[in-house]
């Protein structure tokens, strides 16, 4: 990791080099192997206990590195939130575009009804028109009745239900 104390593979030759300095220290019959015990003890105590430090300021930094990622993640999370309100608001828009275009299809719907309204009349006087010219070329060359039936038949369908009628064609 990051620190720069010893990790345990690597006290490995200097845990040898202690063991075997004791073992020569009892080894001799004077007070030395007490003070080389002692020595390997306290080395020994003090190597462990440097060791289990580093493993512990290790657990620390991961802790703290786990908890900057959690604060990221945190952050990830609340973008995606946004995002997803983001495309909340996209689809009200979507919703209301749709509604104004079904407004838009009825007005186009409406006009339609009202073009054909307008071409049905256009066509009735366009019928009336040419049937009106009809009897009048039979009333030049001397034939009125037809020309006095269909004037009458338009009177009387005016007079009977006030509304525009097309009186058939009889040539």
């Amino acid at each position: 990791m990051k620190n720069g104390r010893s990790s345990p593979t690597t006290l490995l030759p200097a845990l040898i080099e202690i063991v075997f300095g004791t073992v020569r220290a009892l080894a001799r019959p004077h007070t030395g192997p007490l003070i080389g015990g002692t020595f390997t003890v306290a080395t020994t105590y003090y190597l462990v206990r440097d060791s289990r430090m580093g493993r512990l300021e290790n657990t620390s930094e991961l802790k703290a590195e786990v908890t900057d990622v959690k604060a990221e993640v945190a952050g990830v999370k609340a973008e995606v939130t946004g995002l997803k309100a983001e495309v909340a608001g996209v689809k009200a828009e979507v919703t209301g575009v749709k509604e104004e275009v079904t407004g838009v299809k009825a007005e186009v719907t409406g006009v339609k009804a009202d073009i054909a309204v307008i071409c049905d009349k256009v066509e009735y006087c366009q019928s009336t028109v040419v049937e009106g010219g009809h009897h009048i070329m039979k009333a030049l060359d001397g034939n009125k009745k037809p020309m006095r039936q269909w004037l009458q038949e338009l009177e009387d369908c005016k007079e009977g239900s006030k509304v525009d009628c097309n009186p058939t064609r009889k040539a």
